[in-house]
């Protein structure tokens, strides 16, 4: 007798689909707090993760956008809204131009985003496992 559901025999189907019903809402709930515990985690990290020449306009542009897509999917996205086109440069590093011109050199890279996202992975991990 589950979600207070009395089964027998004339309401087996109705009250089998509640209880799956019942027990999918819960667990899309789970999925969903657990997920965006990890994106939080994931943007906190971001923000907290110093990279050279920000003047705090970089690390304050993170942000978390949650959407519920399915039955049990739930997705995330942390994304720079102050700077969007500055991550990439950052995390993977760029040829260096002066006027159009190709140095020769690269801007080293300055990895932040992965080891930020791993650290979002785990705090999910483990809201899960609560």
């Amino acid at each position: 007798m589950a979600s207070g559901i009395k089964l027998d025999a004339a309401n087996l189907e109705g009250g089998l689909e509640r209880i799956l019903e019942d027990f999918a809402q819960g667990v899309g709930e789970d999925v969903t707090r657990a997920v965006k515990k990890g994106a939080e985690t994931c943007r906190d990290v971001l923000q907290d993760t110093k990279v050279p020449g920000d003047t705090g306009e970089y690390a304050k542009g993170w942000k978390v956008k949650t959407e519920r897509a399915s039955f049990f999917g739930t997705g995330a996205t942390v994304h720079n809204a102050s700077k969007p086109s500055l991550t990439h440069l950052l995390e993977n590093g760029h040829e260096l131009f002066v006027h159009g011109v190709d140095t020769g050199r690269r801007a080293p890279a300055y990895p932040h985003i992965a080891p930020a996202a791993d650290a979002g992975m785990e705090a999910m991990e483990k809201e899960l496992e609560r």
